[in-house]
């Protein structure tokens, strides 16, 4: 198993994140700018790095109100996808969400991208609905999906609060 290291991301990690949010979202990144606003201004916000060897391979983030966290992002690195990174940050994120209070996790996915729904649906994750024409690059619609079981995670059970 991958070594990995997960810490808050940081300004000085702009630089990199944005490379794998331009390798990862062609046709719609965030602005870099989007990022720094996140990580500095919103209160509500959590992103954080996953490092291998010392270097940024993924990057995930989320907003927490109350019982619930929204995914907002999530990336690996092109060359180190398929090796269980996204999954072990995507277990990270939802650690931290309850650790913040949630009880819930909902995220968009494209319709069409079936890599990152099978994740999804491995840790739990169910379609609740869909949001026609979400994407502005395509118009392809998003699966809405939601995770209920944060407290069950690593089947610690019990109480969220």
């Amino acid at each position: 198993m991958l070594e990995l290291e997960f810490r808050p991301m940081r300004v000085e990690d702009l630089d990199r994140v944005y490379e794998i949010e331009t390798a990862s979202f062609k046709n719609c990144p965030w602005p870099k700018l989007a990022y720094k606003r996140e990580i500095t201004e919103n209160r509500l916000s959590d992103y954080c790095v996953c490092l291998y060897d010392g270097r940024i391979v993924a990057f995930a983030g989320m907003w927490s109100i109350y019982e619930e966290s929204e995914l907002t992002k999530i990336a690996t690195d092109t060359s180190m996808r398929r090796m269980g990174i996204g999954k072990r940050l995507l277990l990270h994120m939802m650690q931290r969400a309850r650790e913040r209070g949630s009880s819930r996790m909902s995220l968009e996915v494209r319709v069409h991208n079936e890599p990152a729904k099978e994740l999804y649906r491995s840790l739990g994750f169910v379609e609740i609905g869909i949001r026609k024409n979400y994407y502005p690059d395509t118009r392809e619609d998003a699966i809405i999906m939601a995770n209920t079981g944060l407290c069950d995670i690593h089947g610690g059970g019990g109480d969220c609060a």
